[in-house]
């Protein structure tokens, strides 16, 4: 009856961590920002990695959080000259 249990529970808490993912969870394509000086892409997504990662872990914790971690990482990439916003072209 134990195993029962403790497979009802695994289940369940599986259910209700699918129904807390990001509702966005595909990561954006990243442009460079014309004129700011732009740290190479693979070196910028490694240096704001660990914010995906928090990103990810918040989501289990509710909107709000993954919200916040979604900015922080947004504020990270700008900060190495890149944007998720297409570029416009002139």
């Amino acid at each position: 009856m134990r195993v029962r249990s403790q497979a009802v529970s695994t289940i369940l808490l599986a259910l209700i961590g699918c129904a807390f993912e990001p509702t966005n969870s595909e990561p954006p394509t990243w442009y460079p920002i014309p004129g700011v000086f732009v740290v190479p892409g693979e070196q910028a997504r490694a240096i704001c990695g660990p914010i995906l990662q928090q990103w990810a872990i918040a989501g289990r914790r509710g909107v709000r959080a993954a919200e916040n971690a979604r900015a922080q990482h947004r504020a990270c990439m700008s900060q190495h000259g890149w944007t998720d916003q297409t570029p416009k072209d002139s």
